[in-house]
């Protein structure tokens, strides 16, 4: 059985979009487009990814916001306000989940602090994670909501 969902990327510069799908994607693809591919309990779930660098995606299932601390906290809030915005103007009450840039080795270079964290969640009824592409840090989670929120399961799990 082979599930395909449909997932609109957002994020500024540098922010991990795409190494997110570099890291996950099964498919040469493209900075813009990638096809993810994960075998679950319950079969094949494709993630078909398409970031906004040059066009919002006309359709999606769910959306990832990414943010990091570059500048300061407010940059971040105010940022995942203006997805969440753009995001429910166009595709109306999904799924969206924030991935905040955390570097494992570190713990603190690009981290929101948890006050930030908990305003965004409280502020978009968000789902928050602060993952790490290099290491895989909290990415399966992040996904696992995905694929869970999608198919309304949460015995749902990779295989």
């Amino acid at each position: 059985m082979n599930r395909a969902i449909v997932c609109a990327i957002f994020g500024d510069s540098g922010s991990g979009k795409t190494s997110f799908q570099a890291f996950h994607s099964k498919s040469s693809g493209s900075p813009t487009r990638n096809i993810l591919q994960f075998k679950t309990n319950i079969g094949e779930i494709n993630i078909d990814t398409e970031c906004e660098f040059y066009d919002i995606p006309k359709r999606a299932d769910v959306a990832l916001i990414f943010v990091s601390n570059k500048n300061k906290d407010e940059y971040a809030l105010e940022n995942v306000n203006k997805y969440c915005g753009i995001i429910r103007n166009k595709y109306g009450n999904i799924h969206i989940i924030v991935c905040g840039t955390f570097i494992a080795s570190d713990h603190k270079s690009l981290e929101v602090s948890e006050s930030t964290k908990r305003k965004i969640v409280k502020d978009n009824s968000v789902v928050y994670y602060d993952i790490d592409n290099k290491s895989s840090y909290n990415c399966e989670e992040a996904i696992l909501s995905i694929i869970r929120n999608f198919f309304r399961d949460e015995k749902i799990n990779f295989s």
